[in-house]
């Protein structure tokens, strides 16, 4: 069995390429996991009650001023509609993270 230097060449850069794209990968997963560690509650909240309402940061932030306040009347209602329904302390907090 002879092996030439181009399909020796190839197997190793297919090597390398796997493994880069498995380090590329992992890095991601880590950067999206600090990057949602690094979140105060607050800004959780916010992010859970816009998913709620069908919206994401980015559509929140582009929408009119008028919508927007819209929005966030809409958001105090449903936090006090929550802590209300409960009457205990520390149910808005996101026990599913």
């Amino acid at each position: 069995m002879s092996l030439s230097i181009p399909s020796l060449l190839s197997s190793a850069l297919q090597v390398t390429k796997g493994v880069l794209e498995k380090q590329v990968g992992e890095k991601s997963v880590e950067a999206d996991f600090l990057k949602e560690a690094k979140k105060t509650p607050a800004e959780r909240m916010h992010e859970a009650l816009l998913k709620k309402l069908g919206l994401t940061e980015e559509e929140f932030q582009a929408l009119d001023p008028e919508a927007k306040a819209a929005v966030e009347e809409a958001m105090r209602e449903e936090v006090a509609k929550q802590a209300k329904q409960s009457g205990e302390t520390g149910v808005l907090a996101d026990l599913n993270v």
